[in-house]
């Protein structure tokens, strides 16, 4: 990657972005490199992405398995005060900057006995000593559906590295809290007048929001709880999704009753199946889930616009201010589904 005339002053932090050289069933160190003969990659594999589905002798990789990625920056001078942040990899790595080991979450192994899952995000500083850097990664994973460099890797000034991870923690926690005060507030409300059940539904699915911002992206339910269980901490948050989605359908019935009972409680039935699901099985298996229940979600998505617009609401006075709302939350679930299945790459939004 030639950043030789990317200014970081002026432009910011680089995503590291592209085309990095992938050594398949080959956990390699710096050594490797040094030898006489270093080893040949076996492809080249855009990052972020999955491995699944990569071409490798006529055949396509599955989630399960062990690589390298090995990727040269050229910068446009030495002795820059570097800052890197990794936000997670799928599922364990470790990673060397010019042959120095600088991180390592979990444990990256060859089998699924020697590898130990973990994610959450990874910041550090570092001053390179010439005008190139080179990024090697050891990457294992056992535990997923999905293996490989499936997040962005940011490079930049260490101070601004430093800023841009407190600005994203700021907005976060603002966000966190405003939704949490909305989770209190209407359950209070419920509380006080038990007949008004949509204030318990939308409750109940601000509280399963906040959960769901505190096990994605950064992971902030690790960072607040070190020792927690890997698999647990995917459970929330497979949960978090799973529950919301009947839990907004019974909120919409609650206020305009335009959901037949039948449609309601298949909703119902296939939330708390893919739910018990996530319950017993381990994270390889449900994971596997998370497709198919986002198509049930898009298609829920798409019959709540249409009644939305059916007559019968339309008549309620507070319907186009809901209206608005519901094709907001809708677009943004469409990003995240999106950004998930890595059809786009911007960031979760919903």
């Amino acid at each position: 990657l030639d950043l030789t005339q990317w200014d970081f002053d002026r432009r910011g932090p680089a995503e590291l972005s592209g085309e990095y050289e992938f050594y398949w069933n080959q956990h390699l160190s710096p050594a490797d490199f040094d030898a006489a003969s270093p080893p040949r990659p076996s492809g080249f594999i855009n990052v972020p992405g999955f491995w699944n589905g990569y071409r490798l002798n006529d055949s396509e990789l599955h989630g399960s398995g062990y690589a390298t990625y090995r990727l040269t920056v050229r910068l446009a001078a030495a002795g820059i005060h570097l800052g890197l942040k990794i936000l997670e990899v799928s599922t364990a790595y470790r990673l060397y900057v010019d042959g120095v080991e600088m991180a390592a979450v979990g444990a990256a192994g060859k089998d699924p006995q020697t590898s130990v899952p973990g994610q959450y995000p990874v910041i550090l500083s570092f001053t390179p000593g010439s005008d190139r850097i080179v990024l090697l990664i050891q990457v294992s994973n056992f535990h997923h559906r999905r293996g490989g460099l499936w997040e962005r890797i940011t490079l930049g000034r260490a101070e601004q590295i430093a800023r841009l991870h407190e600005r994203e923690r700021g907005l976060d926690f603002f966000l966190l809290g405003g939704i949490f005060i909305m989770a209190v507030y209407h359950l209070g409300l419920f509380l006080a007048r038990r007949k008004f059940r949509s204030t318990l539904y939308f409750g109940i699915f601000c509280f399963l929001v906040v959960l769901r911002l505190f096990t994605t992206d950064e992971r902030y339910l690790v960072q607040i709880l070190p020792a927690l269980d890997w698999e647990l901490l995917v459970k929330i948050e497979y949960l978090s999704f799973y529950l919301a989605v009947p839990v907004f359908g019974m909120f919409i019935q609650s206020l305009f009753s335009v959901i037949p009972r039948k449609l309601l409680r298949l909703v119902q039935f296939l939330g708390g199946g893919f739910s018990l699901l996530v319950l017993v099985a381990p994270v390889r298996i449900f994971s596997y889930s998370l497709p198919v229940y986002e198509l049930i979600t898009l298609a829920l998505m798409a019959y709540t616009f249409r009644v939305m617009l059916s007559e019968s609401v339309q008549r309620q006075p507070e319907a186009l201010v809901f209206l608005a709302g519901t094709i907001l939350l809708c677009l943004t679930v469409l990003n995240d589904i999106l950004y998930v299945e890595r059809v786009v790459d911007t960031g979760f939004f919903a």
